[in-house]
């Protein structure tokens, strides 16, 4: 049987005009699943018929909670939609009947409420408009313009999950939520600096506090620099290569771009708040799920730092290539949602 989540998103994809073949396609690369064209026909006359797509649970063992149970813990998950299942679960004043967190779960399910960690953010129209300028620059160049080009980027690598809380919405919502700071800040906890190339990754490289201009420069210099033919240029001839990063603080201070003008590094800047167009996101993420899968065995700082590196070197290098193939589609799919974000996966 087909799950709830799965029939919301066949009606939001409908709704968007997109044709049943179309939908079997966005169903197969979102949950991996293979269903038929006949499939989706029957979803949506069911919809269209009944306003609905939930399943009709029969049989089996009574309902553990009434209508108003229901919609009480709809409403609140609705009312804070960073709530899990198993947050309900233990919400004595919700679970009023002691269900378990899969029947709690289910419940969501059948409302259309997903759980997710891929939260679209909203843009305003000047970001939207920065990453269409960018798009229509980038997306021209040949292959052979990005296997010259490096990314790289800075994260905090813990055993977590993709490093993101959950949120529940509605398949298609939109919605901008400010986690807040993590509740308990891991120890094992390290500050990691990464660049990737056309070939697979380059150094993974820890650094400590903050990074400011001063830490990043020394970083490039000691770990870009060598590692790149064709990075630095003369005045009289332009590097081979291109550097691009976001613009944090301390890749966008003065001190910064001196180091690159003096170093005759060609940097560019990918537009404000745009991971899914700097690739080394989708390494980040891969590399977290990996040692959240070793969460209980990595008990220290260490473990997780050498965990991080075997990772690294080893399955994240294997999907760069990947990802690299992935750039020109992405920036057309940015093009075509007029600048708005879009989902990308390291699966």
């Amino acid at each position: 049987m087909l799950p709830d989540n799965i029939k919301w998103f066949i009606v939001h994809e409908h709704n968007n005009g997109k044709k049943p073949y179309q939908i079997v396609d966005e169903v197969f690369q979102k949950f991996n699943r293979l269903i038929y064209d006949s499939t989706v026909s029957r979803i949506l006359e069911k919809y269209e018929r009944t306003g609905n797509v939930e399943n009709a649970w029969s049989g089996g063992r009574p309902e553990l909670f009434t209508s108003g149970d229901k919609t009480k813990i709809v409403k609140e998950v609705r009312r804070k939609n960073t709530l899990t299942g198993v947050d309900v679960s233990r919400n004595p004043n919700l679970n009023v009947c002691d269900a378990s967190t899969r029947t709690v779960q289910r419940l969501l399910l059948d409302r259309g409420l997903i759980s997710s960690t891929n939260i679209p953010q909203s843009l305003n129209d000047k970001q939207k408009q920065a990453r269409l300028n960018f798009c229509e620059e980038y997306s021209k160049k040949p292959d052979s313009f990005w296997q010259k080009a490096l990314f790289s980027d800075e994260s905090d690598i813990f055993p977590q999950k993709c490093g993101k809380a959950r949120l529940r919405r509605h398949v298609g919502e939109e919605v901008d939520v400010d986690f807040g700071p993590m509740d308990k800040w891991d120890p094992r906890t390290n500050k990691a600096f990464g660049i990737i190339s056309y070939n697979g990754v380059g150094p993974l490289v820890r650094y400590d506090g903050t990074i400011g201009s001063k830490t990043y420069t020394d970083l490039l210099q000691n770990n870009l620099l060598p590692n790149y033919n064709g990075l630095r240029g003369t005045r009289s001839r332009d590097s081979q290569r291109v550097y691009f990063h976001d613009q944090a603080r301390a890749h966008t201070a003065k001190a910064t771009q001196d180091w690159f003008k003096n170093s005759q590094v060609h940097g560019v800047f990918l537009p404000p708040r745009s991971p899914d167009i700097n690739i080394i996101e989708n390494c980040w993420s891969l590399l977290k799920d990996e040692l959240f899968k070793k969460n209980k065995e990595l008990k220290t700082k260490e473990d997780v730092w050498l965990a991080a590196q075997n990772i690294w070197y080893n399955k994240v290098d294997k999907l760069v290539p990947k990802l690299y193939g992935t750039i020109p589609m992405r920036l057309d799919k940015i093009t075509e949602s007029d600048g708005n974000r879009i989902k990308t996966s390291h699966s």
